[in-house]
């Protein structure tokens, strides 16, 4: 069985979203019990060469959060955007 790693199972899913916390990512693990295990992994240590690369076993998930403030700061420039080709318009 071919090993894949947390990015490249990131990269095979289309990269990260722009509101993407990669600092709080977690890896969710089944025990053999069936219990779930929560490994954290911090991507953006791991892209900057400090941290390691985790490899994946078969049956995980890799989890990665949004940015409470990357998705206000994203939804703010989306409305001055909007905001300012109105005004363009509108002249």
């Amino acid at each position: 069985r071919e090993e894949i790693t947390a990015l490249q199972a990131m990269s095979l899913a289309g990269g990260p979203l722009a509101t993407a916390k990669l600092s709080k990512a977690r890896i969710l693990r089944e025990k053999p019990d069936g219990t779930r295990t929560d490994i954290p992994l911090d991507i953006d240590k791991v892209l900057d060469g400090k941290a390691k690369n985790v490899s994946l076993q078969a049956g995980d998930f890799l989890y990665i959060p949004d940015s409470r403030t990357k998705n206000v700061a994203l939804k703010a420039a989306q409305a001055a955007l909007s905001i300012g080709t109105g005004i363009a318009i509108f002249r």
